[in-house]
């Protein structure tokens, strides 16, 4: 009976023991770990992402529609002032400047460096008179050299660029102001090349070296026309260097110097290699002027006058509005030497004016008391002229233009 008993309630718990375990949940059994698979040669290696490269920061380009804004747009009636101050807010030194035919002003600038120094490469920007405002494109144009004297008769202008390193004359840059395009002719690299002056129709260039003046073709090649260096009975030597072209670039005006003191001036024809000296315009530098000569002294700029292409006939321009010569900061011809860009510095500041190249009579003029010029520059019509101040550590260089209206 013990037993029977004792059998059945172990029959019990097993039975007990079963139903326990089917009302407890399940367990999902683990997955297998993966086993890491062996990469195939088909299967390309992962690169690595590149990495960007620095570039040099741009110079900043004006937006299209930068105007002449600010209080001192209008200065006088008929005078007004070009806005620079984008430069300057860019960290940018305007370092000189040129009007090309009745429209352009070429605006060259340089930035400034990290330690307040002002770089050795430059740029050109462009401000269109006509519509006050500056062109959205500006050129990048390197180690600046020699800047623009002439528009070619292709309406473009020119610019000697260097080498930063040797600092030898690199290229004759050509910069086209509407297109807003470039080319250049590279500047022989053995060569001893002091100044340069390339003819209106770009067909000849006057080239100074140590050894004398030589009229060459454009791209170096040919030499059509040497005038050696000359030895003076002391043993000084006199070194010819070029002034001005004729219109129809056949002639060359030049002047043959001891350091800085003009001795005489000279005109050379290209074409027949014929040399006259100018005697009796010693201490003058000589322009062409249509079918005459215009005449300046070499410093300080006075007297001047208009002559013969001879030299005779000499009639002095009157300026009574130059009391002394030496006053003079700023001497420009126009293109056609119709008329004169003059600025006078005083005591009491400076002025520029405007005046009849002939007959000294004085067309338009501003004073700037705190302020002293440094170029000026005409338009092609001659009806504007163009004056930029000197740009000091207080204050960086403006720009003025004063339109005539006749």
């Amino acid at each position: 009976m013990t037993l029977r008993l004792s059998r059945t309630f172990a029959l019990l718990v097993s039975l007990l023991l079963v139903f326990l375990c089917a009302c407890s949940p399940q367990q999902p059994a683990p997955d297998p770990k993966p086993e890491p698979s062996e990469p195939s040669s088909e299967d390309p290696l992962p690169q690595p992402q590149p990495q960007p490269t620095p570039e040099d920061d741009p110079l900043p380009q004006p937006a299209p529609d930068d105007e002449i804004t600010g209080e001192n747009t209008s200065v006088a009636e008929g005078i007004w002032k070009i806005d620079t101050s984008y430069f300057t807010e860019n960290r940018l030194v305007l370092d000189s400047f040129f009007v090309a035919g009745n429209d352009r002003v070429l605006l060259f600038v340089s930035p400034l460096n990290d330690d307040g120094t002002v770089s050795e490469s430059s740029a050109v920007y462009f401000f269109s008179l006509s519509t006050g405002h500056f062109l959205s494109e500006h050129l990048d144009l390197g180690v600046i050299s020699m800047y623009p004297d002439r528009v070619y008769d292709d309406g473009t202008v020119s610019v000697v660029t260097m080498d930063s390193e040797s600092y030898q004359f690199r290229d004759i840059v050509f910069i086209d102001p509407q297109a807003i395009s470039m080319s250049s002719v590279p500047v022989p690299s053995d060569s001893d090349i002091i100044s340069l002056s390339v003819s209106p129709d770009k067909q000849h260039v006057a080239v100074t070296t140590l050894q004398g003046l030589n009229i060459t073709s454009l791209d170096f090649s040919s030499v059509s026309l040497q005038i050696p260096n000359e030895q003076t009975s002391d043993g000084d030597e006199l070194c010819p260097s070029p002034s001005d072209w004729s219109a129809d670039s056949r002639q060359l005006s030049f002047k043959t110097a001891m350091w800085e003191s003009i001795l005489f001036p000279s005109i050379a024809d290209v074409q027949s290699g014929a040399v006259t000296e100018l005697d009796m315009l010693s201490g003058s530098e000589v322009y062409f002027a249509g079918g005459d000569l215009f005449y300046s002294s070499w410093f300080p700029y006075l007297p001047c006058g208009f002559c013969a292409q001879d030299g005779s006939g000499a009639v002095q321009t009157p300026l009574s509005c130059v009391p002394e010569p030496t006053q003079l900061c700023v001497f420009s011809p126009s293109p056609a030497r119709t008329h004169l860009a003059l600025a006078i510095q005083t005591e009491s500041g400076c002025s520029a004016m405007v005046a009849d190249a002939r007959s000294g009579e004085v067309l338009s003029s501003l004073s700037l008391p705190d302020a002293s010029f440094h170029e000026a520059f005409f338009t092609s019509d001659e009806r504007t002229a163009v004056f930029s101040t000197a740009s000091t550590l207080e204050s960086p260089k403006e720009l003025y233009v004063m339109d005539f209206g006749w």
